[in-house]
């Protein structure tokens, strides 16, 4: 796994896990987390539509808290359009770039694009909403009842966020 120059592992986030956050108001999660660095593509950050989220990603973005990152390397580019062809942008662009660079992807979606994440990044380096919240929780950003606040919260939305555990607590 690579990592940034103050030590902290370099991450490619999807929209999914953004959106939650943000649905959540807790984008500082991710831009100040102590562990991963969140990076963002172009697509990932095209998928973001509701305007309050979308500003609140700019502001990140422009305050370099989350940090936007192109497709520039032609095997990027060329692993984006053979995954684009049965995946959405967003997924496509993220599981690219991680796959190349060898970045942990942060990711939600299940199914094609979940399996293509797993088998082009690696599992070890697939992580999504959840163990994002559980790695705050480890250290100490979150409390359990807060993390378990959050996730009540995304649950109660009638998103497609849902977890198979009851409380973060049982994780630890």
């Amino acid at each position: 796994m690579r990592r940034s120059t103050e030590g902290r592992i370099l991450v490619v986030s999807d929209a999914n896990v953004l959106i939650n956050f943000l649905r959540a108001n807790r984008l500082d999660l991710l831009s100040q987390h102590r562990e991963y660095k969140i990076h963002v593509t172009e697509h990932v950050r095209a998928e973001i539509t509701y305007p309050e989220q979308k500003s609140d990603l700019d502001a990140a973005i422009s305050s370099g808290d989350i940090e936007e990152v192109p497709l520039t390397d032609p095997v990027e580019v060329e692993l984006f359009v053979e995954l684009n062809a049965v995946l959405g942008r967003g997924e496509s662009a993220a599981i690219a770039l991680a796959s190349n660079r060898r970045w942990v992807i942060a990711i939600d979606e299940l199914g094609r694009a979940r399996s293509e994440a797993r088998r082009r990044v690696g599992s070890d380096r697939v992580i999504n909403t959840p163990g994002l919240i559980l790695s705050c929780v480890r250290s100490g950003a979150l409390t359990i009842a807060e993390a378990d606040g959050i996730k009540a919260s995304l649950e109660s939305q009638g998103q497609s966020f849902s977890t198979s555990f009851g409380s973060f607590g049982e994780l630890l």
